[in-house]
């Protein structure tokens, strides 16, 4: 018992400086950083009032510093009843970092000092992609063959996806929600989960992915539906148990707080299918928010699941995560095409699948494993597309020119400009931002307009 303890913690040594050394190579954490201003403004703000002042209603400095010159509030904020302010976004990342914020703020940082909120951000995101690297890692340590295979394939997957230019751009919800989606898909891979400790510890896994993004609800049925296609029975009374006790508190307590069964940003009136046939088609085939234009592995996911369904390798019990998992992905498609704001606003390329992307990108090398004897050639394939898709993972990352295509014109104004193939957002350039601006703006018969 010794002996295998002591070697599975020096192999956890291992890939965890290997993980380490790729991270400090690829220099995540060197990009613009310009979504600290966007949804994630504040994020440490909030965590720090949890923190110290033990609630999620923001009083005093910490109200305050949502508001804005004319005496609004911005977005990140809303008013609640006479003189209540809260927090409009999921109270899980804040809840989540409050520990770690607190600790810092016994060490000297303040969140409320200016550019305080945005520097504890990049300490927060620094860390967050390097643990998704090392979950990314370690679940495909499990269908490649050497650690440098693993390697290579976990960052690819960050930076040849969606995934890298949103996570490691700002402290978004979504950055800690794939962070848990990796977990999930790892833990649900384990034969540990056969013990109660492990099921339990996955129940509580699903509710924080659901307390810090309400869209993990999917994620969350693909693992229960999983479960009891294994015939899991008792992983899934034990983690079902933890994830509903934890939920049922989690909704008392909005009752007391707001009101209603759940917090405003989790009700599903939020949804909307007025532009829905033309947000599914532009999250699928507009230049500017394709989610197969972001992340081109997606197109061998889909056609090896095709493959594999229709030449029968897959089996329902053994391969059960790999088809759940997939009509989550599904669903999370759905879902963006619902959101009446589906361009993600200021994002760069499609920001809200990014969830999406990140369980397309794993199936695809968990697909391979169903294609034997021959994994290589589809390996290979996939491998191929996360290369190709470096291009615009990289350009996200680090050209800060991307951001500013949202502003000329305005996509939240204008959000048809989704679909110019003559500027497509991936090959943004100054020279092309101003003709963009100029173009556009001219067409759409906007006066005055303010150009790069």
């Amino acid at each position: 018992m010794h002996q295998t303890a002591t070697r599975f913690i020096a192999a956890t040594r291992r890939h965890v400086y290997l993980v380490w050394s790729l991270f400090r190579a690829l220099l995540a954490s060197a990009n613009h950083f310009v979504n600290s201003i966007a949804d994630a403004h504040g994020t440490l703000v909030v965590a720090q009032d949890i923190a110290l002042n033990h609630t999620v209603t923001l009083g005093g400095a910490y109200g305050e510093y949502f508001r804005k010159p004319d005496g609004s509030l911005s977005y990140q904020a809303f008013e609640f009843g006479p003189k209540r302010i809260e927090y409009y976004f999921p109270l899980g990342t804040p809840l989540l970092l409050a520990p770690a914020v607190a600790i810092a703020h016994g060490l000297g940082y303040d969140a409320l000092a200016p550019g305080g909120d945005a520097a504890g951000q990049r300490v927060a995101v620094t860390l967050l992609v390097f643990l998704i690297l090392v979950v990314t890692y370690a679940y495909l340590r499990r269908y490649l063959a050497g650690r440098a295979g693993a390697l290579a394939a976990s960052g690819l997957i960050l930076f040849g996806t969606i995934v890298g230019p949103v996570v490691a751009t700002g402290l978004w919800s979504i950055d800690i929600e794939v962070l848990l989606i990796g977990t999930v898909m790892l833990m649900l891979d384990a034969e540990a989960l056969q013990r109660p400790a492990a099921a339990t510890a996955l129940g509580a896994v699903l509710f924080l992915g659901y307390l810090v993004r309400p869209s993990f609800a999917l994620i969350i049925l693909a693992t229960f539906s999983t479960l009891m296609l294994r015939r899991q029975y008792a992983a899934l009374l034990y983690s079902g148990a933890v994830s509903a006790a934890l939920l049922l508190g989690f909704s008392q307590w909005s009752r007391h707080h707001f009101g209603l069964n759940l917090p405003p940003y989790y009700l599903g009136s939020r949804l909307s299918t007025a532009d829905f046939a033309n947000a599914f088609l532009a999250l699928l085939a507009s230049p500017s928010r394709s989610v197969f234009v972001y992340s081109p592995v997606l197109l061998a996911t889909f056609a090896l699941f095709a493959a594999s369904l229709m030449g029968r390798r897959m089996r329902l019990r053994r391969d059960a995560d790999v088809i759940c998992l997939a009509l989550a992905g599904v669903g999370l498609f759905l879902l963006n095409a619902l959101f009446p704001k589906w361009t993600g606003g200021w994002s760069y390329g499609p920001r809200i699948l990014t969830d999406m992307a990140y369980v397309g990108a794993l199936l695809a090398f968990r697909i391979t494993d169903t294609m034997q004897p021959r994994p290589q050639r589809s390996l290979r394939w996939v491998r191929g597309l996360l290369v190709v898709g470096l291009f615009a993972g990289l350009q996200g990352i680090y050209n800060p020119l991307t951001f500013r295509w949202n502003a000329y014109p305005d996509i939240d104004a204008y959000p048809q400009l989704v679909w110019d193939w003559r500027y497509p957002q991936v090959l943004t350039t100054a020279r092309l931002l101003r003709g963009k601006c100029a173009t556009e703006s001219r067409e759409l018969h906007i006066e005055h307009p303010i150009c790069p």
